[in-house]
């Protein structure tokens, strides 16, 4: 599978790995092959750059990488390969042919430039047997093998790269801050449906409320988290009602950054972020339909395809999509789903690339989209009238009702101005509508059986631009090596929150419920609609020399909300508006040691005004 390395593209290759030895051997005896390697070597060394390359001891994965961000390099070669070899530092000034040769040095492969900016990693044999040779070259059997950038699919479980932490796509071994990754195959063998299900395992989340197809509900260290999509932030509205419900199916891979991280995004709670990574178009094609039945009277059916539209690849395309029409554990609690993800990325050159990402979803969940509490007595203490089922609906089959439409279109921007610079700009708008009503408890009354009930209803929609630009600059000054990252960005969302009056509907037998049959919604009760704003300025400096990592970043936000909360039963309007500025940042610093290891200190800060009170 084609996948970006920092920019770089990498397809994947199955090759035996020889020893540096057998390579010398083999260019020494004049093969095709060496010869060949030798010659577009020596054509790619004499119009090559000089570059400044800083490059620690580490996983010849990892330094591949780093290789490729710092050359522009696109490297083809075997992950398999590569998987348990290390690389020798480099520090200094190089082509990009010298530097690729000292990064591979003892591990058996040596590279062959097919141009300038194109080389695949191959492993030369000192005795070539006549099979493996047509016309000279060695045959190489093809696979798919994926490789771990910060944005494409995981290499099995273990992330090795976030685009979250750093939004420089720094290895998590080098970043001094806890990232959690989540990918593509362990959602996948896991059978998650959610992003509340893809969390379960991972250290300091807790998630809430069991089935419920509305909302993930998580608490990370805590603290609600702040919830981004492909680096943007999500809406959330004035009463939290209005945020999206992410389709696990539709993402590449989530991440969950930990602790305060308003160095790089802004408002944020102390407990850290989520970050949601969509699938993207793809270079090789892909090709998956999935039919599915399970309990309750599951059926869905889903598919995901990619690949390029044209045959030079410079237009790719992905169209992911789902529906779902299942029954809960619950009675009376249904759901229906229809997501459609279609994008398409535009590459005119190696150097540039326009993606434009879009999904809409649709969910109708009559039973109110969760279920209700049921009272203690019967469940979590003895009630002498009997256990209540925990499949008891206690609310309204023909009143309780929840429906979400969410919409999202925008663009990743990414273009390579020289060794050094690179800029990027991410831009979305997001619309969100979710409409809520619902018959809840009240009390168990004296004879332990009689519950009074509720009638209420609270819709939320919410409209959020926001967009990222970021200059990317890597180089070197003296022995230290740098990635510094300069950003600005700016969001606006506007909301709307109805809640209606209570009102008191007939009590059920929790034990034989008789429905009342017909309720009404209530009128309108509370109103309240925010608008909010934030522009931040952020510098981040990723400094290396030789096995040290020193991060530090800062960040300045201005943020101003209003918020007007009207009273339906007086006509009474207040009115609240906040002006609030901080800066925050973060400063840490971490050591790799040959064996993998890299201990970090760390200090980050957050803020995260309350809008609406005063």
């Amino acid at each position: 599978m084609v996948i970006g390395l920092s920019g770089v593209a990498a397809l994947v290759l199955a090759m035996p790995t020889q020893t540096s030895a057998a390579i010398d051997h083999a260019e020494r005896a004049g093969t095709a092959v060496g010869a060949r390697i030798t010659r577009v070597a020596a054509m790619v060394a004499e119009a090559d750059d000089i570059l400044d390359f800083a490059i620690a001891g580490q996983p010849l994965d990892e330094a591949l990488v780093a290789y490729g961000a710092t050359s522009g390099v696109q490297l083809i070669y075997d992950s398999h390969a590569t998987r348990r070899l290390r690389a020798a530092p480099i520090t200094g000034r190089y082509d990009r042919v010298h530097a690729l040769r000292l990064l591979l040095a003892g591990t058996g492969l040596v590279p062959q430039f097919t141009a300038k900016r194109s080389a695949t990693l191959v492993g030369l044999v000192a005795e070539i047997e006549p099979a493996g040779i047509q016309d000279g070259a060695v045959v190489l059997d093809a696979l798919e093998v994926t490789g771990d950038t910060a944005l494409g699919p995981t290499h099995g479980y273990v992330a090795k790269r976030s685009a979250t932490a750093t939004k420089t796509g720094t290895s998590i071994l080098e970043t001094p801050q806890a990232v959690n990754v989540v990918g593509r195959k362990e959602i996948e063998d896991r059978q998650a449906q959610s992003v509340s299900q893809a969390l379960l395992y991972t250290p300091g989340v807790l998630t809430q409320y069991g089935t419920d197809v509305r909302y993930d509900w998580l608490y990370v260290r805590g603290f609600v988290p702040g919830r981004y999509l492909d680096g943007l932030r999500l809406p959330f509205g004035a009463r939290g009602y209005s945020q999206p419900r992410i389709e696990s199916y539709g993402l590449e891979r989530i991440e969950l950054l930990k602790g305060p991280s308003s160095g790089l995004y802004g408002q944020n709670s102390p407990g850290g972020l989520l970050n949601l990574v969509s699938k993207r178009p793809s270079a090789v094609p892909v090709r998956e339909i999935q039919l599915q039945t399970g309990s309750f009277g599951r059926a869905q059916a889903a598919f995901d395809l990619s690949g390029p539209v044209d045959p030079d690849g410079r237009i790719l395309y992905r169209l992911t999509g789902l529906v779902r029409s299942t029954g809960t554990q619950v009675d009376h609690l249904e759901e229906d789903r229809v997501y459609i993800a279609p994008s398409v990325t535009f590459r005119p050159d190696a150097d540039t690339s326009f993606t434009i990402l879009s999904q809409y979803l649709h969910i109708d969940s009559p039973g109110g989209g969760a279920p209700q509490g049921l009272p203690t007595l019967g469940t979590l203490y003895t009630n002498p009238r009997g256990r209540i089922p925990t499949n008891r609906f206690i609310g309204e089959p023909n009143y309780d009702r929840f429906k979400l439409d969410q919409g999202f279109i925008g663009y990743a921007f990414e273009h390579r101005f020289s060794d050094v610079w690179t800029v990027r700009q991410n831009l979305r708008f997001a619309h969100v509508e979710a409409d809520t009503q619902r018959v809840q408890a009240i009390g168990l009354g004296a004879d332990g059986r009689t519950l009074s009930r509720y009638a209420w209803a609270f819709p939320e929609r919410s409209n959020l631009f926001n967009v990222d630009n970021q200059a990317e600059a890597r180089f070197t000054t003296g022995p230290l090596a740098h990635t510094l990252l300069l950003g600005a960005d700016y969001l606006r969302e506007d909301s709307r929150y109805d809640e209606s009056q209570l009102r008191i509907v007939p009590s059920v037998d929790v034990f034989a419920p008789v429905y009342a049959g017909t309720v009404t919604r209530p009128p309108l009760g509370t109103r309240i609609t925010q608008g909010r704003n934030q522009v931040g300025v952020y510098a981040q400096d990723e400094i290396r020399f030789g096995g040290f990592s020193l991060t530090l970043s800062g960040r300045q936000d201005w943020a101003d909300a209003i918020t007007r909360t009207l009273t339906a039963s007086t006509g009474a309007l207040a009115r609240v508006k906040q002006d609030d500025a901080a800066f925050t940042g973060r400063v840490g610093l971490s050591y790799l040691f040959e064996g993998g290891l890299a201990p970090y200190v760390s200090y980050a800060t957050s803020f995260q005004p309350t809008s609406g009170t005063n």
